[in-house]
């Protein structure tokens, strides 16, 4: 047996992140391979071939080792150490900084391969990790999402190039829309208001940005009807759901709707929108459906163009020229500039889950030389302190209210 364990945020809920970890385990399986995944964060499993993970939710995984005694990381490693005695080959998959960790430290204790894959749109080195970090570069076992993600990790530090060979795919083809019961309310089938989708998790930072742009478009035109329809949920104690319902609240031509987490996305619900805006897998969505919609830009939460009419780019802007969201708003609203006639993209995303093979072309290049990065710094005893009196959770809510960011 071959095993390949993957050590991911969360797979509840649903975004981009758990339909890659979906498809990989379709693609690992579907070579031979045993998949099994761990997470820290909660959340409903939306997606069925996840659901097997249900008991696999380990809360310690969400922060470093180096905020627990040596013997709570043993405990930590010995519910990830399973099935090697059964296992010809090993390797290990994780994503942002504290799960790279626990992944070299299990990848030493099981001697298998390790490879950190942050899917994360905006990562940063820091002092503390950069060591780390610089070592799984050299060894060609540190990949982002974009040719651009490794280098921007690193900026600060060392140059290292933009290239596409610290960059994987996170392809997946998970059917995300189905032709589902849904309801829609008589007020989206007023053909004289505006119909417009903002997508993604509500903790991303594009996500208040574009709603104060939008009020502010509103605002200017009194005359218009707008109907602003919120798909994607949010994260226990941040609160952006109030945070982007108090930005329309007095707004008297806006109705905001919160329809939270979707999955499948209604097809019925996707028919009724007229203009969408979102960033990264999401854009592509909405695109392949016959919505205009206007991609943002990961790094300055501004918007790069139409998907599939001006832009083919989802995430970060390459050659697209810079204009203001009043600008597209404009020529998306008012001047009816984009039909979804006009739409060029490719359709299907069947069978998907094969082009994950790039990912396996990755392993196979990387170092071969067994080595593996264990001395993560001194222990935080002020830290492993009041985690001992509050527990991880609680050390996490805590962190999340003092910050008003997600631990990760």
């Amino acid at each position: 047996m071959n095993l390949y364990i993957i050590l991911n945020h969360g797979i509840g809920n649903i975004g981009g992140g758990q339909l890659y970890v979906s498809s990989k385990k379709r693609y690992m399986e579907y070579i031979g391979w045993k998949v099994v995944v761990y997470y820290h964060l909660d959340g409903e499993i939306m997606i069925p071939n996840l659901l097997e993970y249900n008991e696999n939710q380990i809360q310690e995984l969400a922060l470093p080792p180096t905020y627990f005694s040596k013997k709570k990381c043993n405990k930590v490693l010995n519910k990830l150490y399973r099935y090697h005695n059964e296992a010809k080959k090993i390797i290990i998959e994780s994503g942002g900084s504290n799960l790279a960790m626990w992944g070299e430290l299990l990848a030493e204790k099981m001697k298998g391969k390790h490879i950190v894959y942050d899917l994360n749109e905006k990562i940063k080195a820091t002092r503390n990790n950069f060591s780390f970090f610089y070592f799984k570069y050299k060894r060609n076992e540190f990949a982002g999402i974009t040719p651009q993600s490794v280098n921007m990790f690193f900026k600060g530090f060392i140059d290292v190039p933009i290239s596409t060979e610290t960059c994987l795919s996170a392809y997946y083809d998970q059917q995300q829309v189905a032709d589902v019961n849904f309801n829609i309310h008589k007020k989206f089938l007023d053909k004289t208001a505006i119909n417009i989708a903002l997508c993604g998790r509500l903790e991303k930072p594009f996500m208040l940005v574009v709603s104060k742009e939008l009020a502010n478009f509103a605002l200017k035109h009194q005359g218009i009807r707008f109907n602003i329809i919120v798909i994607g949920g949010d994260v226990v104690g941040l609160n952006y759901t109030k945070k982007i319902q108090s930005i329309f609240a007095h707004i008297s031509n806006v109705d905001c709707n919160m329809f939270g987490f979707l999955f499948p996305l209604p097809k019925k619900l996707l028919n009724i929108i007229d203009f969408a805006i979102s960033s990264s897998g999401f854009v592509g969505v909405l695109s392949r459906n016959d919505i205009p919609t206007l991609a943002v830009d990961g790094n300055d939460c501004m918007p790069i163009g139409i998907h599939g009419i001006t832009t083919r780019t989802t995430l970060y802007r390459k050659d697209d020229e810079l204009f203001s969201y009043d600008y597209w708003f404009e020529k998306m609203f008012i001047k009816h500039d984009f039909e979804k006639k006009d739409i060029d993209i490719q359709c299907s995303v069947d069978n998907n889950y094969l082009k994950l093979s790039s990912h396996m072309d990755f392993i196979t290049k990387s170092s071969r030389v067994e080595g593996y990065y264990t001395e993560f710094g001194k222990k935080s005893y002020l830290k492993m302190l009041v985690i001992k009196l509050i527990g991880v959770k609680g050390y996490r809510l805590l962190h999340v209210f003092k910050n008003n960011i997600i631990v990760r």
